[in-house]
Formats: C-alpha cells, sequence, structure tokens
C-alpha cells in the first residue's frame, strides 16, 4: 500500500481507536496498542492493522473464546484489521561497555552520537538526554562529555551537555511519544572540523512496514519499523521497531534510525526487557522530526 493511501487507512484506525481499545483492553493480557501493519511469520504484509499488544502471545485454542483477539472487529459499521504482538517492559539503553567509535560518555554511561545538530550558534553533537545525565543523574544541568577512542580504549573529552528536553509523551498529535534528546558541545578541533564539513541529513516521518537500518555502539543493526503511536498503560511511545537479531543493547540510546534512503527515521532510546546478555527485539524510538523540532536543529551526517 502506498504512503499516502496507508495514511489515510491510519487515520481511520485512529477515529475508532478508543472504541476497539473500550472492546478489547479487559482481554486476558492485553496490554495496550498500536498503529501497525499486519505480519505474518514476524514479517510485514503492508496491510494496516489497530495492532493489539499482549504480555504475552498465546495460541488462540489456549484462551476462552471470549478472551481471544479478532482478526477484525466491526466498529460504526467499518471493519478494522487486527494483530496481535507480544510486548514487555521498555528500559533506558543508556549503559554498555563502549566498542564504538562515536560512543558518548558522560563519567557514567554510554550511548552513541545521533547526528550532527547545526543551529545559527554553530554545530552541536546529539544524542539521547539519558545518555548525558552525568554523576547526579540529571540532563538539564552540565556534564562533561566524551567520545570513546577505540585506539587508545578510553574515553576522550569533546565538550559538555548544553540542552536537553526529556519527559514523557501526552499521547496527543504532534507531541505522542516520549521526548529524549539532547546536544553538547563540540570543543575537540577534528571532531568540531568534521561536523563543518558534513552534509545535511534529510527527515522524514515514520512508515510502518517500512525497512530500517542503524549503527549503534554495540553494532549494525536492521529492522522494520512495525508500529506507531503506541500506548501501553499511560507510557506513549512513537515509534516501534522490530530489530532483527541479535537486536539492541544497553549503550546503543541515540542510535539513528534511517530508512533505505537514508533519511533520519526515529531516534532509539529504549529497548524492550530480555534475559542477560540478550539483546532486545523491539526499539521503541522517538520520531527524529520530533527530535529536530524539540531541539531547534538541523541534521548533519556524521
Amino acid at each position: 500500500m502506498a504512503g499516502k493511501a496507508m495514511e489515510k487507512a491510519f487515520d481511520r484506525i485512529r477515529k475508532v481507536r478508543s472504541k476497539a481499545e473500550y472492546r478489547l483492553l479487559d482481554r486476558q493480557g492485553v496490554v495496550g496498542s498500536m498503529l501497525g501493519v499486519k505480519l505474518v511469520n514476524g514479517q510485514p504484509t503492508g496491510a494496516p492493522t489497530l495492532t493489539v499488544l499482549v504480555s504475552e502471545k498465546l495460541a488462540p485454542e489456549l484462551l476462552p473464546r471470549r478472551e481471544r483477539i479478532p482478526r477484525r472487529l466491526k466498529i460504526d459499521g467499518r471493519y478494522v484489521l487486527t494483530d496481535v504482538l507480544e510486548v514487555s517492559k521498555f528500559i533506558d539503553q543508556g549503559v554498555f561497555p563502549a566498542t564504538g567509535a562515536l560512543t558518548t560518555y558522560d563519567g557514567t554511561e554510554y550511548g552513541t552520537l545521533t547526528a550532527f545538530g547545526r543551529t545559527n550558534d554553530g554545530t552541536w553533537g546529539v544524542t539521547c538526554a539519558h545518555a548525558i545525565e552525568g554523576e547526579d543523574g540529571n540532563p538539564y544541568t552540565r556534564s562533561e562529555i566524551g567520545i570513546w577512542s577505540p585506539q587508545l580504549q578510553r574515553s576522550v573529552s569533546v565538550g559538555f551537555s548544553a540542552y536537553a528536553v526529556a519527559g514523557g509523551g501526552t499521547g496527543m498529535p504532534g507531541s505522542y511519544g516520549f521526548v529524549d534528546v539532547a546536544i553538547f558541545s563540540l570543543e575537540n578541533a577534528e571532531l568540531a572540523a568534521r561536523a563543518a564539513a558534513a552534509s545535511a541529513l534529510p527527515v522524514t516521518s515514520p512508515l510502518p512496514g517500512s525497512s530500517v537500518r542503524g549503527s549503534g555502539n554495540s553494532g549494525s543493526k536492521l529492522g522494520v519499523i512495525v508500529g506507531i503511536e503506541q500506548k501501553v498503560g499511560d507510557v506513549y511511545v512513537d515509534v516501534v521497531v522490530k530489530v532483527d537479531p541479535p537486536g539492541t543493547f544497553r549503550g546503543d540510546s541515540g542510535m539513528l534510525w534511517q530508512d533505505s534512503a537514508g533519511r533520519a527515521v526515529a531516534i532509539h532510546a529504549k529497548g524492550n526487557s530480555a534475559g542477560p546478555g540478550a539483546g532486545s527485539s523491539l526499539s521503541a524510538a522517538m520520531r527524529a522530526d520530533r527530535a529536530v523540532q524539540a531541539l531547534g536543529v538541523t541534521f548533519a551526517e556524521l
């Protein structure tokens, strides 16, 4: 389905979403919903759905009939296609032994450099706010920021945190999911020169079903956007990406998801809970265009 047709389909789902949730949220294991695409054997079909989020996905025959999620719902005379996705709690991914050349470090936590950001006042480094909190755990206070040097096997000071925007989402259009971004100064001459010469990085809206790629502290990643506007209780997320194995790890916070055309789509901040040493199969990310607006920057390529 083409982008404009899919957006129209999602608009129709948005209008009946609250009525659908009223009928589904009291069923066994249901914890929330999002606007997504139908998955078959884990692969997106491109069909827009109201994706029902559950704490444990069970075969329909293991559930009483009244607890099953119907494949489609009839609401206000129109049918809405549904899908079911198992989710667990999303956690920040800001701590991990540094391995990547663009790993940020604030003295307590590691993250990933998202992009360079340009304003009228200069050029900055961009990453997640929770990755530059420093020793006091507050992203709004000044912290020294370093970039990991694989050659020296230590962090090299490059500047200081300058501005952060962090907080929960409202669930309203334009400010749906959490905000978790920050900029820091580039006082290292080599990095500043690299940022000044960097090409502009276009930004686009997330489209469920589209493939994305990223490069975080733990390596290169591939994934597919399986949902937008996720709601679980009072927690809201802009974009949910299903990540190919081995998944994302602590230290990947700030990783930029880009589409096949190289456009910035979303910024990874959280991963679903996984066992010790295991990667997260789902990425909770904020829209890149929201980050640009919140920080007042334009993006430039790393």
